[in-house]
């Protein structure tokens, strides 16, 4: 798991709290709820807003903090509190305060599907585009209509519908849509390739550990061969998660420069999960179906996830047909 280049200190502090969480927690669960205890000992630290314009703290940090957190499997919406929602509110102007939030974008009729955490959020930080401009509003929970569900990993989301032309607004730049977007792929891409590693660990660890035939499955050159597959993409989907944090830390606006490193980023990721997934399970059998095993709590979100984001086909066809329009620049394009 990569530090994204953040201070020592402050990824210890997160490796602790984190670990102690995940050491009370005891076992894992296919049901998962908001965990307000782990959040108000986050908050303590000066976590949950780690990005806010008086913080100091960048992509860098909070790469740091999502992909920790990811990688013990805490329940709370790290991403969507601080580097999109909060996000959204520094740049309507808005005060961030302290509940605790998800973000969406909504679509021409204010509605968006499977909005992770709106289900056990307070407030819901929502973009939109009306009139031909882009308005950012933060709405109470209880002010927007809801259709409650949960993804693969057990993680609450809703449907949510809002009345937009009954919101308090604040209209932004127009990019603003587009760069909350590409934050979220960005976000994403980080945390599945954190739980891709830790999935990694726990191969390596159960088939050290685990016995079958009077030696440890280990030595079995199937065993070997499947962890080799499952190290092997995850190791590309993380420098490949380290890219795109490196293109968003280089040009943070840059709509058009950034959609490239990200659509790269997520095509590599995504076509890594399946392999990792597929892989881990494998060389777990069955216990790592099981509820109380960790390796759900893995494995599951990283499919999670990667549902949420844009068609790994469209991404696959847009960078072909890049590379296909312009054969000479498309290494210097892909690279940069």
């Amino acid at each position: 798991m990569t530090a994204y280049a953040a201070d020592p200190e402050l990824v210890t502090l997160l490796t602790d709290i984190f670990g102690d969480w995940q050491e009370a927690s005891g076992s894992a669960s296919l049901q998962v709820e908001l965990d307000r205890g782990l959040w108000s000992t986050l908050e303590r630290a000066g976590l949950t807003s780690l990005t806010s314009e008086d913080s100091g703290a960048g992509w860098a940090e909070a790469a740091a903090l999502i992909s920790i957190g990811a990688a013990h499997a805490a329940p709370v919406p790290l991403a969507e509190n601080d580097l999109l929602a909060g996000w959204l509110l520094d740049r309507a102007g808005l005060d961030r305060g302290t509940a605790i939030r998800t973000a969406c974008l909504l679509d021409d009729a204010g509605r968006a599907a499977a909005v992770p955490w709106a289900d056990g959020a307070d407030r819901i930080a929502v973009v939109y585009r009306r009139d031909g401009n882009t308005w950012v509003a933060d709405v109470a929970a209880e002010d927007v209509t809801v259709e409650r569900g949960r993804d693969i990993a057990g993680i609450p989301w809703a449907n949510v519908r809002v009345e937009t032309t009954r919101t308090d607004a604040v209209q932004v730049d127009e990019a603003v849509a587009s760069l909350f977007d590409l934050r979220r792929r960005i976000a994403r891409c980080v945390q599945i390739s954190a739980v891709l590693q830790q999935a990694v660990r726990l191969s390596i660890r159960h088939a050290q550990e685990r016995v079958q035939f009077g030696r440890p499955l280990a030595g079995f050159q199937a065993i070997q061969q499947l962890v080799a597959d499952q190290a092997a993409e995850a190791a590309i989907a993380q420098a490949a998660a380290d890219l795109a944090v490196a293109a968003v830390l280089a040009q943070p606006e840059e709509v058009d420069r950034l959609v490239g490193s990200v659509d790269i980023a997520l095509s590599v990721v995504a076509h890594a999960v399946p392999v990792v997934v597929r892989a881990a399970h494998q060389v777990h059998g069955a216990i790592g179906t099981t509820a109380e095993h960790w390796l759900h709590s893995f494995t599951l979100p990283a499919l999670a996830w990667l549902s949420e984001l844009r068609s790994l086909r469209d991404v696959d066809l847009a960078i072909a047909g890049r590379a296909a329009g312009d054969a000479a620049g498309f290494w210097a394009w892909a690279t940069r």
